[in-house]
């Protein structure tokens, strides 16, 4: 039987995956662990643990951009893409402004 293509959901994004939470950067910085990574780009809030060791760049390039507002990482290695469709099942909510 083939593996399935989706990642493996923390149990934290299966939780609150779909984005309807709302987070401030400081609660971005205490997930800042290969164990609990989440970041931000462009105001969204990203729980990208089960992604850090799957990430074609490799895990030193998405590393950078753990516990932190990540907009200019994912910007400088993804200069053509769309972060909101790249990143959409990762989502967990918003920066709270």
């Amino acid at each position: 039987m083939a593996a399935s293509a989706e990642p493996k959901k923390s149990p934290l994004s299966q939780k609150k995956q779909g984005g309807g939470e709302f987070y401030t950067i400081q609660d971005v910085m205490s997930h800042n662990r290969p164990t609990d990574a989440w970041t931000a780009v462009n105001g969204r809030v990203y729980d990208i643990t089960d992604f850090l060791n799957r990430h074609p760049g490799g895990y030193s390039v998405i590393s950078r951009a753990i516990g932190k507002d990540g907009s200019d990482v994912f910007k400088d290695g993804h200069p053509y893409s769309n972060s909101v469709s790249m990143l959409a099942r990762f989502e967990i909510g918003r920066i709270k402004r």
